[in-house]
């Protein structure tokens, strides 16, 4: 009954062009260009060096890379130029849009996996004229998280996009049982061996429009979720889906109505028979 959803924190339309962004600066410096796009160029390098300082496994193995790098180079016999350190590269770090525009919820649960808020060195370590945060926990894996031009949050880090996933699931996990422990549900989870979490929440007064609803949601190990609401009739499902997507910070990416949708409430069942 109702409908069933798929809710993404992700912003696939401007995960591209961010990390253009980088790589346009990158090359303005290079060239010479004006005094403001070469300091946001150092900036954006510093943060380059910043995130690839990670944890002793992750050093040797971009060591190795640049080492590749560099001999393949030399055969083809290249200008100084493209022998620069590949860590000032900002098309080395793995760029991930949300649609997320508060960063704050985001770092709570960061903190929750065992990151902790690093002080800015300098003013200019920045990305897209944004103020960054930077984020680092005990065992080296680091993170920054700033704001794009459309004012939605982009994590940033030297590692592979999994790190970024893992705080993302955490935060739609957080974000989900906060949303509906304050609408008063009945909330039951269960994690599953593959890292994704399944949720079961009920409504508690029975006298609601439409009927009291069931959510059954599964918080995919990437941070998307898939949601169907049950025991409900008309139109509600679809705020109910609409208002935990705001709480999580995302998007419904796409939606399914089942045969409650099209029934008034108060509107005895419609069974479909087969002649």
């Amino acid at each position: 009954m109702s409908n069933t959803s798929t809710v993404t924190p992700y912003d696939s339309s401007t995960s591209s062009s961010v990390m253009e962004v980088g790589a346009t600066i990158a090359g303005a410096c290079l060239v010479g260009a004006t005094r403001a796009a070469v300091g946001l160029a150092a900036g954006t390098m510093a943060l380059a060096h910043w995130l690839a300082e990670e944890t002793p496994e992750d050093r040797m193995a971009l060591e190795r890379l640049q080492e590749e790098r560099r001999r393949e180079r030399l055969r083809r016999q290249t200008t100084r130029a493209d022998l620069l350190d590949t860590r000032l590269d900002p098309q080395r770090l793995t760029t991930v849009s949300l649609h997320l525009r508060n960063p704050e919820s985001l770092v709570w649960s960061a903190e929750k996996l065992g990151y902790r808020l690093e002080p800015v060195a300098q003013p200019s370590a920045r990305v897209a004229e944004q103020p960054l945060l930077l984020l680092r926990r005990p065992s080296g894996e680091r993170l920054a998280i700033a704001r794009n031009a459309r004012g939605r949050v982009i994590v940033q880090t030297a590692g592979d996009r999994s790190r970024v996933q893992a705080l993302v699931r955490q935060h739609t996990l957080d974000r989900t049982l906060e949303h509906l422990g304050r609408r008063g549900m009945n909330v039951q989870t269960a994690t599953l061996a593959n890292g994704e979490v399944q949720i079961l929440a009920r409504e508690q007064n029975a006298g609601q429009r439409g009927g009291a609803a069931e959510i059954k949601a599964q918080v995919h190990t990437d941070g998307t979720t898939w949601v169907d609401v049950d025991c409900v009739r008309g139109t509600r499902c679809e705020a109910i889906v609409s208002e935990l997507a705001q709480a999580i910070g995302g998007e419904v990416a796409n939606m399914t109505k089942k045969n409650a949708y099209y029934q008034l409430p108060g509107e005895p069942t419609k069974v479909r028979q087969q002649v």
